[in-house]
Parts: C-alpha cells; structure tokens; sequence
C-alpha cells in the first residue's frame, strides 16, 4: 500500500508538471484538463488547486475567475500560505469586491509584513478605493523592502497623480511657483 500511495504522488505530480507545461505554451484547456487530473489524484496538494486557479486566470471570464476563488480557498484550506491569499486577492479585484480583497491582503501582510508584493498589493488596493494617502504609504514601505523596483516607483508616482487630480492640487515646480 505505501509503494501505492508513492506511484500516485509521483503520478499526480507528473500531470501537475503536464500541465503546467501546457499552460506555458498557452494551451490552457489542455493544462486545466492535466492539472484536474492531478487534483483527483492527490486531493491533498496544495499548489495543484494553486495552479489551477491560475490556469482559470489566464482563460479569462467571470465564471472562470469564481472558479479559480474556490480553488484559491481549497488550496489554502490545505496550506494557507500568504502567497495563496496574496493571489486570491488578485481575483477578488478582478472581481470587483474590493473589501474581500483587503482582508485576503492583510492577512497575507500579517504572515510576510516585509513582502514588497504584498505591500504594493495593498496600495493597489487602497487606490482602487481612492485612498491615494494610505496607498502612497504602502508603496514607500514596499520601496523600504525593494528600494530599486521601478514598478513600485512608477505606481507611487501614479498615485500621487490620482491625488492631485482627485483634490485638484497643482504640482509646483521644485524651484518655487516663481520658478
């Protein structure tokens, strides 16, 4: 029985790698069907739920994106690492429920505070609630932990953008208003 239960752990990590190499060749109907079968076969794994939520992600659609919620929640039922909530809270954005993705966030932070992704995550999500203030802050704690990532830089400076316009501030050169 044990030399049983190594051939299906070996087996269901063979179609999980299957199908992991369908998706990167953007044959995703074909890596879900792998990565399906890998779950039947080792229900107990979290990063197949993982990747299958991901493969959901990329074929796109509302439907799709539920589903990959609940193979999000099933993975981190089993290991709920932060990286799992940080993920499920990409799809809670996409679909529009912004406070479940803040929790999914938090949480995420609360295991990993120093995470530069999960930080930037927050302040992605906190601009999306026109909080330009507390999303400036996360991004310049993002940048204490990644001090040389552009992307961070580049979103900062997005939301000092969205500020101005939002309170309808004018940037004044660094010389003065007499310049």
């Amino acid at each position: 029985l044990a030399e049983e239960a190594v051939n299906i752990k070996e087996e269901a990590e063979f179609y999980e790698l299957i199908g992991l190499a369908y998706n990167g060749l953007i044959k995703l109907d074909d890596g879900l069907k792998n990565l399906e079968k890998a779950r039947r076969l080792n229900p107990k794994r979290d990063t197949v739920y993982r990747n299958i939520a991901k493969t959901l992600m990329g074929l796109g659609g509302i439907e799709n994106h539920e589903k990959a919620l609940k193979e999000y929640t099933n993975a981190i039922n089993i290991d709920p690492k932060p990286h799992w909530y940080f993920e499920r809270s990409i799809v809670y954005l996409r679909l529009k429920q912004k406070e479940k993705a803040m929790k999914d966030i938090n949480i995420a932070i609360k295991k990993d505070p120093y995470n530069p992704m999960f930080l930037t995550r927050k302040g992605d999500i906190y601009a999306t609630f026109g909080k330009f203030d507390e999303a400036i802050e996360m991004y310049d704690k993002a940048l204490e932990s990644d001090p040389i990532n552009k992307d961070i830089y580049n979103k900062k400076e997005g939301a000092i953008l969205a500020k101005e316009k939002q309170f309808g501030i004018k940037k004044i050169s660094e010389k003065g208003m007499y310049g």
